[in-house]
């Protein structure tokens, strides 16, 4: 018997998912964050970003998938211990 991977995930998109998540994409967004708020798997978005960017729809952006880094002001970078 074959093994077929992945077929846990739904890799079916809408199009008005395809244009939220490609707004959410440019704008940033973490892929994880993506995911919550399509109500998806990260994974299921993870493969999108390969898809997409494959067919030329998503430019690569600073921080890859995980998006723009946060900004934190000094005080905020102290208490969080990042240097």
């Amino acid at each position: 018997m074959k093994y077929i991977a992945c077929e846990h995930y739904d890799f079916e998109w809408e199009p008005v998912e395809l244009e939220r998540f490609r707004r959410l994409w440019k704008n940033g967004e973490d892929i994880r964050d993506i995911a919550a708020k399509l109500r998806r798997k990260p994974a299921e978005v993870a493969f999108l970003v390969i898809d997409q960017a494959d067919r030329n729809k998503i430019k690569a952006r600073p921080g890859a998938c995980w998006g723009e880094p946060k900004k934190f002001s000094s005080g905020a970078k102290a208490a969080l211990g990042i240097y």
